[in-house]
Parts: C-alpha cells; sequence; structure tokens
C-alpha cells in the first residue's frame, strides 16, 4: 500500500504541475469603452440670385429657359421672339458633417403680389410671369446629391419662365426656396 501511496502522491504532483503551467497565472484590467454621437447637420448657404436677365417683351409669349442641370448656367429664349442679356443661374452651397445622398426640392412664391402662386411678380401689382415648381426641378441640380464633408456642394438652380405678350415692364421678384433632407 506504501507503493500505492507513493505512486498517487507522485501523479497527483505531475498533475497539479501541468495544471499550474496549463493555466498559469491571470491579471485583469479594466478598459473604458465610449462613443460620441454628434448629430447631423447641413447648412444652406444661398451664394447667387435666380436671375433670368433683362428681358425684352414682344407681342408673342416667350419662354426663357435656365438650364442649370450641369453646373452654372444663363437664360436662352427657348419659345418665342423675346430676346434676354445677363442673368446667371442661382446658387447654393451644402456644408456638411457627413456624406450622404440628400434629396432636393424647390418651391417659388410671388413676391407681394396678393398671390401665392407659381410666379414672380411686381411687388404691389398684380402683374406676374409664371414659373412653375416642375420647371424649377427639371432645370436645376438633379436630386439625389451626393454631398460629402470634403465637398464642393453645389445646388444649381434654374426654370422656366413665361414671358407674357407684352408683358408689363418692371422688375418681377419672388422667392425660390430650396429645401434638403438628408
Amino acid at each position: 500500500m506504501n507503493i500505492l501511496k507513493k505512486k498517487f502522491c507522485a501523479v497527483s504532483i505531475i498533475i497539479a504541475i501541468l495544471m499550474i503551467s496549463t493555466f498559469g497565472f491571470a491579471a485583469t484590467v479594466n478598459v473604458p469603452a465610449t462613443a460620441t454621437v454628434t448629430a447631423a447637420t447641413l447648412t444652406l448657404t444661398q451664394v447667387t440670385d435666380l436671375n433670368f436677365g433683362n428681358i425684352i417683351s414682344t407681342a408673342a409669349v416667350s419662354t426663357i429657359t435656365i438650364d442649370a442641370t450641369a453646373g452654372a448656367a444663363t437664360p436662352t429664349v427657348t419659345s418665342g421672339s423675346a430676346s434676354v442679356s445677363g442673368g446667371t443661374s442661382g446658387l447654393v452651397t451644402v456644408g456638411t458633417n457627413i456624406n450622404a445622398n440628400v434629396t432636393i426640392s424647390f418651391a417659388i412664391t410671388g413676391a407681394d403680389t396678393g398671390t401665392t402662386a407659381q410666379a414672380i411678380g411686381i411687388a404691389g401689382a398684380a402683374t406676374t410671369m409664371a414659373i412653375t415648381n416642375a420647371s424649377i426641378s427639371t432645370n436645376s441640380t438633379p436630386s439625389p446629391l451626393a454631398v460629402t464633408v470634403a465637398g464642393p456642394n453645389n445646388i444649381h438652380i434654374g426654370g422656366v419662365l413665361t414671358v407674357g405678350a407684352s408683358q408689363a415692364a418692371g422688375t418681377y421678384t419672388g422667392t425660390c426656396v430650396a429645401t434638403v433632407i438628408y
């Protein structure tokens, strides 16, 4: 039995040595985990007015088009016999802290004409020229627009203005609202 006790002791020592070398010693450390969430932001800055230029009306209805789908553009007479000089597409820049595709929509309202029609007008008078939201969307920077932190992120604004036959002289104004949704 003494031999059996010695063998049992020897085996126990070997098992203990193997367990110590297999498991070794352990140490622990706490590693903090943090995250900061920042809200996505877009900043729109109006740089250039949408300006259909100086128009000379004739006895025929005419349309003046600014096609800004590919960038900055100038007005051209696309129907009728009016003439146009000067003018340019509108420009809005987008500052952002995200890289994303954004949706752009446009709406136009007249000046102080007492109307909310899609037109520009002479302040204080009922005289207007039509410019539709659809014509602005069709002739402006296409939506969606890929914006990046690095930029540049430009929205060029165009449209089609309908000039009436013998349109009354004056400065016609209105507001084009560009909305960017992300």
